[in-house]
């Protein structure tokens, strides 16, 4: 491969990066305090501010960049986007994309430097695409400028996978122990190996001018004939994120180049109750080198307080052993990887027992890590362990909820290390890109890698004994592993299976008073803490208020324990023989509870008898009468009244129903014919009078 120069460069003055701990290697326990990074740890991820684009022809003419900060391919090795550079079918062009934040750094004191790409040709016809390199200025005699460029090609290396050169995929390289040409593709050596011969090797700033700052001496390149004798690079399009860089003081930097910027995603509400647990198990041991198990005292219940999230909460409790302890955890997130965490937020409360008026610390969070990503969580293989202890970010609260933003809180390795020693999770990202969330392997799921913890943690002022804790509203979110773009956030909700709220039906025979009433039944399917109440109001169907029925609302109380109560509705009466007639009891707001039947239907049955009465004509001239009741009034009393139309009504018959409730009987008065005779009946009750319609005939 040719090397093409694009003149002499002055350096750059020495800048330097800030030193700090990240200690995140050590094998841990569940309860040891291990050392953790300096809290004034300069490590993280960061965006490319300190980046700047350029171009320029190969033979010295500069050119504008086209560059640009993108989102995808998807899915990029870390965050939504990448860093993309093209190239038309000019092999004299360049693009660099450079930064001079790690001029003045000593070649021997790099202890890591990674980087990611992805290539592809825009012209199909014109082969396989070497990905962008990476070039490093170095200062070898202390004087300042820049004496050797070194090259690292991705075609004479292999990935992170073994691979060579693919295009249209991904593709990580851990250049420090690979090949570095020496002023382009020849005499190979690696870093270490140039270090040594070179001990005052210094990357310096190549700027022309020797004080532009956007020359810094790493840059990442395309182009310029450096994709070898058959590859210039022409005709692609090239990628490049996740650059890594670690120093031997402990200092590790991940710059997440191009688009950072995520699209709103989704949140999924979830209940979590003993009758759902979705994939949420309780578990407790003691904490001692046989981690015995034990029947865990979790339980879902109300409260306390006003708990962030529904009614209720989870609860665990410790005594006077601090070395029990209750975990809750799940595997639903295991193999995400740590780079694509958005949310993990959640809620505690806890208050103190048997006498003690110590503040304890609330639920902690512990996740396991499967540190490079190969797909086992193995503390002996160096997989780690981190902490989120609620008192290293904040002050903690007895007898009241708190939030707490463990996604952007400080976390500990193997323990609690205290708050000067923890660190963002942001630091252990940097050092571990390829991190994720790992179990322990149970079968059943029952070790997932994220757990909520309380007891055998937390330094020697917080034992976690004698306490009652309760946990809720515990947000999960990733981005989508596809894109990157969009995130989605589980929230769950912790609640005890809360009470399914009915009212069942009612009927009632009504009264000539207001002495009947409809008592409808509200119950619940099972038992409760609490008392459950439940608004109720009446609602008129063929029944109507203040005719019917007395309109009624109020509030229905099941007390703790009980499973029902009723609610009466009282019947207006009247002597007005009628059908049969309905209304409705809705309830509505249960506390504490959800409605599984929310309307009872109220049937009035009527006690009234209708008297029905027919007139014929008859021989004589005489008029019959024909009388029936319903509901048949058997052998109750039953008189006819009427006499000429004009003349007053006197009785005409007296007597008793028959059987059935009817009466067929010839009048004795005699009428002349022609004569308008008005006639009508009335029968005797239990209820009272009732009399029929007054009918008239004229007599044949």
């Amino acid at each position: 491969m040719q090397h093409r120069s694009r003149g002499s460069f002055a350096p750059r003055l020495a800048g330097g990066v800030a030193t700090g701990a990240l200690l995140l290697s050590t094998p841990l326990l569940a309860s040891a305090a291990l050392a953790a990074p300096a809290a004034t740890s300069t490590s993280g991820v960061t965006g490319a501010s300190t980046w700047v684009e350029q171009a320029y022809f190969c033979d010295g003419n500069d050119y504008t960049p086209n560059q640009s900060d993108v989102y995808g391919p998807n899915p990029a090795p870390f965050g939504p986007g990448s860093h993309q550079a093209t190239l038309n079918d000019n092999d004299l062009r360049t693009e660099l994309y450079r930064t001079p934040a790690y001029d003045g750094t000593r070649l021997a004191d790099l202890d890591r430097l990674d980087y990611s790409t992805f290539a592809t040709a825009t012209d199909a016809g014109t082969g396989l695409r070497q990905p962008t390199y990476l070039r490093l200025n170095v200062d070898n005699d202390g004087d300042g400028a820049s004496d050797a460029s070194l090259f690292f090609f991705p075609a004479n290396n292999t990935d992170s996978n073994g691979d060579g050169v693919k295009n249209d995929v991904w593709q990580s390289w851990a250049t420090i122990d690979g090949q570095w040409g020496v002023g382009g593709d020849s005499d190979y050596t690696t870093l270490a190996d140039y270090a040594a011969a070179n001990p005052d090797a210094t990357i310096v700033n190549n700027s022309a001018n020797g004080t532009d700052a956007s020359g810094g001496g790493v840059a990442l390149i395309v182009g310029c004939g450096q994709g070898g004798s058959s590859d210039n690079q022409i005709n692609g399009r090239y990628d490049v994120d996740r650059v890594i860089v670690g120093l031997t003081d402990g200092t590790t930097t991940l710059y997440d180049l191009g688009r950072r910027d995520t699209e709103t995603g989704s949140t999924d509400d979830i209940t979590v109750d003993p009758a759902d647990r979705h994939d949420w198990v309780s578990r407790a041991f003691f904490n001692d080198p046989n981690y015995e198990e034990l029947d865990s005292n979790q339980s879902f219940v109300k409260g306390p307080g006003n708990p962030p999230l529904g009614v209720g909460s989870l609860r665990a409790a410790i005594g006077s052993n601090g070395n029990r302890i209750e975990q809750f955890r799940t595997a639903q997130y295991d193999g995400q990887a740590l780079r694509r965490l958005t949310t993990l937020d959640y809620s505690t409360y806890e208050r103190a027992t048997a006498g003690n008026d110590t503040a304890q610390q609330p639920f902690y969070l512990r996740l396991n890590v499967d540190s490079d990503g190969n797909g086992q969580f193995d503390p002996g293989a160096g997989d780690e362990q981190l902490f989120f202890f609620p008192a290293n970010n904040g002050t903690v609260q007895q007898s009241t909820w708190q939030d707490w933003n463990a996604g952007q809180g400080v976390w500990s390795v193997g323990g609690d290390a205290g708050p000067a020693d923890s660190f963002p999770l942001d630091q252990y990202v940097a050092a571990h890109p390829d991190a994720r969330i790992g179990t322990e392997g149970n079968a059943d799921g029952s070790n997932g890698g994220v757990t909520f913890m309380v007891g055998g943690g937390g330094s020697d002022y917080d034992a976690q004994r004698n306490g009652e804790y309760f946990l809720d509203a515990i947000k999960v979110g990733f981005v989508d592993a596809a894109t990157s773009r969009t995130p989605a956030t589980d929230a769950f909700d912790l609640e005890p299976t809360m009470p399914q709220v009915s009212v069942g039906d009612a009927k009632v025979k009504e009264a000539n008073r207001d002495t009947a009433h409809l008592t409808f039944p509200v119950a619940i399917d099972h038992a409760f803490g609490e008392d459950v109440t439940v608004d109720y109001q009446t609602q008129d169907g063929t029944a109507v208020a203040g005719e019917d029925y007395v309109a009624t609302t109020g509030t229905a109380t099941i007390p703790a324990g009980s499973t029902s109560t009723n609610v009466s509705v009282t019947v207006v009466g009247d002597k007005v023989a009628e059908p049969k007639e309905s209304m409705s009891l809705v309830l509505t707001d249960p506390a504490f509870g959800n409605l599984a039947d929310g309307t009872g239907t109220g049937v009035i049955v009527d006690n009234d008898t209708s008297v029905d009465l027919h007139l014929r004509n008859t021989k004589g001239p005489k008029v019959r009468a024909e009388v029936s009741t319903t509901p048949a009034a058997k052998g109750r009393s039953v008189s006819l009244y009427g006499g000429e139309v004009g003349s007053k009504s006197t009785a005409l018959f007296n007597g008793k129903l028959d059987s059935d409730g009817t009466l067929d009987k010839v009048l004795a008065q005699r009428y002349d014919r022609g004569t308008e005779v008005q006639v009508y009946a009335k029968v005797f009750t239990k209820q009272g009078a009732y009399r029929s319609e007054t009918l008239t005939i004229t007599v044949r």
